[in-house]
């Protein structure tokens, strides 16, 4: 690895940029915060440091409390905190503009930390803060939020805003996180979202990718193609719909049980069913498990109105995340909702997203199941 430090301000400590360069991946496995990514497959890190230990030969360690970097493949190793799955523990006041910020702790599927990706973050003043895909995904999921947002915010007045695209993206502006924008830290560009948690105390959360394939005609051979395995792999082809990830609330031990991604990968037909009912099962003896069903229900009646009536997007692996409130002690308390999030892959269309509607309803169907079985 390669370092350059330099002095630090506000009681800090030195403050560290690490070159650590993967021999064995091209995307090495990495926790922190990524400030640069470079052609050679070198990441740069901007870290606060507190000291850095006496190194010997070619094999620095750097012990720090902002990042980690994990793997025998790597050329550096970077330690944060005594909990592997909390790496960024600790203060952000070096991220412009975003203090306080640290790993989002109910993300519970898509790029996380845990898994040595770039995940997303949270503050403290409500905000969500997911880091965009560079290329034409970017472009994608930023252009259907800006797109959402102006519409939304368009005067009611104006002709622009009576017509029947603006009335259909203002109405998704129910269904999306709200967005903020966009910005910069660290060279990563993140979308500053809604943090659909904030308002929970102990939130159960599910993540259901929707749709019978979850890639588009207009991508390459060589994605379709892989995308079709892994379809077939799951409940995508079978059920038009996969479970990504799940957490729910165990009041009895004051934590939370969360699906690993294995675990997601595993469910099939029959199992997929099992899991819906687990995540509808509230622990309060006072909610009952049709409580969280015909919320579930009604909010995807809603999402399949608007989808079927709508010609401007085809949404390919996007998901549903349904949360609500896991302490609750009676329904009125659960507060569930639904959002429609992920839009790397929502391309622009001018008919119906036949594979997004049967998706939906296929879930709507499953939860139905699971409730007339309680």
């Amino acid at each position: 690895g390669e370092k350059a430090g330099r002095a630090g301000s506000g009681g800090c400590g030195p403050q560290w940029d690490v070159l650590v360069r993967d021999r064995a991946r091209s995307q090495p496995r990495v926790s922190g915060f990524l400030s640069d990514t470079r052609a050679d497959r070198r990441l740069a890190f901007r870290c606060l440091a507190p000291s850095l230990p006496g190194t010997s030969g070619a094999e620095p360690i750097l012990l720090c409390v902002m990042a980690q970097v994990e793997g025998p493949a790597c050329d550096a190793v970077v330690s944060t905190s005594s909990s592997p799955s909390s790496p960024l523990e600790g203060p952000w006041d070096t991220c412009p503009g975003a203090p306080g910020l640290t790993a989002a702790p109910h993300q519970i599927a898509g790029h996380l930390f845990s898994h040595g990706k770039v995940g997303s973050l949270v503050c403290d003043s409500g905000f969500f803060y997911k880091p965009l895909q560079a290329g034409p995904r970017e472009e994608r999921e930023r252009g259907l939020y800006e797109a959402v947002k102006a519409s939304a915010e368009a005067d009611s007045d104006e002709e622009e805003a009576t017509t029947t695209s603006s009335s259909l993206l203002r109405d998704l502006s129910g269904f999306v996180p709200a967005f903020y924008g966009v910005l910069e830290m660290g060279g990563i560009t993140y979308m500053k979202l809604e943090d659909v948690c904030k308002r929970y105390d102990r939130p159960c959360l599910i993540d259901v990718k929707i749709g019978y394939q979850t890639w588009c005609p207009r991508e390459t051979e060589e994605h379709i193609s892989r995308r079709i395995v892994k379809d077939r792999q799951t409940t995508t082809k079978t059920l038009g719909f996969k479970v990504c990830g799940m957490q729910v609330y165990d009041p009895q031990a004051d934590t939370y049980w969360r699906a690993t991604k294995s675990w997601c990968k595993a469910l099939d037909a029959a199992s997929v069913q099992r899991a819906l009912a687990r995540f509808c099962d509230h622990p309060s003896q006072n909610v009952g498990s049709s409580d969280i069903c015909l919320g579930l229900v009604s909010r995807l009646q809603d999402l399949e109105r608007w989808s079927e009536a709508q010609r401007l997007y085809h949404f390919y692996s996007a998901s549903v995340l349904v949360v609500y409130e896991g302490s609750a002690s009676a329904p009125e308390d659960l507060n569930l909702n639904l959002k429609l999030i992920d839009f790397a892959h929502a391309h622009p269309a001018i008919t119906r997203d036949d594979n997004f509607v049967s998706g939906l309803a296929s879930l709507r169907a499953t939860v139905q199941g699971v409730m007339g079985e309680g």
